[in-house]
């Protein structure tokens, strides 16, 4: 069967690669307390979670050289990155336990948010991208072709939408699942299935809290082993970013949603190939003078640029009135 010619499927022939950074996380309810913390504040937060550590938690030399060294850094993954590069292994340990015991914390306050409003939890800037790919699609295995790229004898090919983020929070996971439910509520056992698949979709190149199926979104357990793994803990380079790259240059529009853009990040980034359109949402002042580097560098589109705390689900709306291109 067929999908049906409409302003969305333009958006699938074409491509979209999404790059989230912790900006597209931060803000996804009207309630400043149900916000995912920016690597900057988890950084502030680190501090004193250090200076109160002690010898036992972490020794004396390490517990010294992060006190002399918070400064020089403007995220948690950048100071752990160094601490991980000098052994000390009892700092980037206490750190992978706060930061997963944060943001899985963030997952089961925002989880009860939304159960508590009878609402299901979907982050605005998704919901909105989702309403036009699906407007006019009345099934949900239609649905699903548009984001997977099926073809006509059901064999999948690359994906004609695809998430790569850099946030440890499986909040894009559970909205695609929770839009996909509440718009076809008969394809339930389907929609669960598609879902479970690891990484369908969704990438995470700086590590995650665990699939969905081995750690369930928000599940506080008493004293657990933390799950995070860090980007720079795997071999060599963090194995999505290839990958990442690769099926970026597959596409024709990249949008870059909640992102700092430090240079380190900036620096990841490989376009080859036909020029895609950039479209970027800022959170924060790291951008000056990085996003021109990076442009240049690359030879790329002028891009679209929002800032403000509805800027991810404003440089939705943009990317939606320039299709079909």
């Amino acid at each position: 069967m067929k999908v049906c010619t409409t302003p969305a499927i333009h958006a699938s022939i074409s491509g979209i690669h999404f790059f989230v950074g912790a900006g597209a996380s931060h803000r996804i309810s009207n309630q400043d307390h149900y916000d995912f913390p920016l690597g900057s504040s988890l950084l502030k937060s680190f501090k004193s979670i250090v200076a109160d550590a002690d010898a036992q938690q972490l020794p004396g030399e390490q517990k010294s050289w992060a006190i002399e060294n918070f400064d020089k850094h403007e995220s948690i993954d950048g100071f752990l990155s160094m601490a991980d590069c000098l052994r000390h292994r009892a700092l980037v340990e206490l750190g992978r336990k706060f930061v997963d015991s944060e943001i899985i914390g963030c997952e089961q306050k925002v989880d009860k948010y939304f159960k508590d409003h009878s609402k299901p939890l979907i982050v605005p800037w998704i919901e909105s991208f989702l309403n036009f790919m699906t407007q006019g699609v009345d099934s949900y295995e239609d649905a699903y072709r548009r984001l997977k790229w099926v073809d006509d004898n059901n064999n999948p090919s690359y994906p004609a939408v695809n998430f790569a983020t850099l946030n440890y929070d499986r909040l894009i996971e559970v909205s695609l699942k929770n839009y996909f439910a509440r718009k076809y509520p008969d394809a339930i056992d389907q929609i669960t299935k598609d879902f479970e698949i690891p990484g369908n979709l969704v990438q995470h190149d700086h590590g995650s809290l665990g699939f969905l199926q081995e750690r369930p979104f928000g599940d506080v357990k008493e004293n657990p082993t933390p799950t995070l793994k860090f980007w720079f803990e795997y071999p060599d380079s963090p194995p999505q970013w290839p990958v990442m790259n690769a099926m970026s240059n597959m596409r024709n529009h990249s949008v870059f949603l909640g992102f700092s853009f430090h240079q380190l990040i900036a620096t990841r980034f490989e376009f080859q190939g036909s020029k895609p359109k950039i479209y970027i949402s800022d959170f924060g002042n790291e951008l000056e003078g990085v996003i021109e580097k990076f442009l240049s560098r690359h030879g790329l589109y002028t891009p679209t640029i929002t800032n403000g705390a509805d800027c991810c689900v404003e440089l939705i709306h943009e990317l939606i009135n320039r299709f079909p291109e």
